[in-house]
């Protein structure tokens, strides 16, 4: 009997092994380094097109269809898709704005925040399954008192 329960043994620890490898193989990935910010040449580019939804939250009055404008009109590396109309925020107190990221890496909140000349403090992350845009922008106060940036010259 000594036998039958030593093989036995033999047979479990083979199988875990195995399962444990697999495992390691399917699940097991070894995640990316953390960016150090002093590296920032070596920062991956901006993404090629970023959607985003504009809700105006500064309280001035046809904010958000100026900088949804401003977007669509930027000529650059990255191209910025507006699927919904600018509406007004929750509340139109925010003084400064926000820019909510549904999407994990933080390149496509830094073209957005760049664009509005924010840095990366304004920058939260709501991470969703099947996002309906890439990020949402609350304007604030801050880039009210800036609208005239966000208006086209004429030449």
């Amino acid at each position: 009997m000594g036998l039958q329960t030593h093989g036995l043994v033999w047979r479990l620890l083979a199988t875990l092994l195995a399962l444990g490898l697999a495992g390691i193989s399917i699940w097991g990935r070894i995640p990316d380094p953390v960016r150090d910010p002093a590296t920032a040449d070596s920062l991956p580019p901006p993404p090629d097109t970023v959607s985003l939804r504009i809700l105006n939250g500064s309280g001035m009055a046809g904010l958000a269809r100026t900088v949804q404008r401003f977007f669509l009109g930027y000529a650059g590396e990255t191209v910025f898709v507006m699927p919904f109309e600018p509406s007004d925020a929750d509340r139109d107190d925010y003084a400064t704005t926000i820019v909510v990221s549904h999407v994990p890496g933080p390149e496509a909140a830094r073209a957005a925040s760049a664009m509005l000349g924010l840095g990366d403090s304004s920058i939260v992350w709501s991470v969703e399954n099947d996002p309906p845009t890439d990020l949402t922008v609350y304007l604030g106060r801050d880039v009210a008192a800036r609208r005239d940036e966000f208006i086209p010259v004429e030449q």
